[in-house]
């Protein structure tokens, strides 16, 4: 899932919690955080999982720099 979509759940979500428009800012920017970082730990997961196989065992170290290429790859 891409950002804007992130973004668009978390002011659903902060849509359905409250009318108050400083309780929603900050109940959509929690909401936000947690969409992110779940998102994030899915995508390291599934590095993990793809290169963890019979015919290519993964080490930990390669898990890491898998994950770490991709932090790199994300900030161009």
């Amino acid at each position: 899932m891409n950002i804007i979509e992130l973004a668009k759940q978390a002011n659903r979500y902060a849509s359905n919690q409250t009318n108050d428009s400083h309780d929603w800012q900050s109940i959509r920017d929690e909401r936000f955080a947690t969409l992110v970082r779940a998102e994030v730990l899915e995508e390291a997961a599934d590095i993990c999982d793809r290169g963890n196989n019979y015919d290519n065992p993964m080490t930990a170290g390669d898990c890491a720099d898998a994950i770490r290429a991709l932090k790199g790859k994300n900030n161009e």
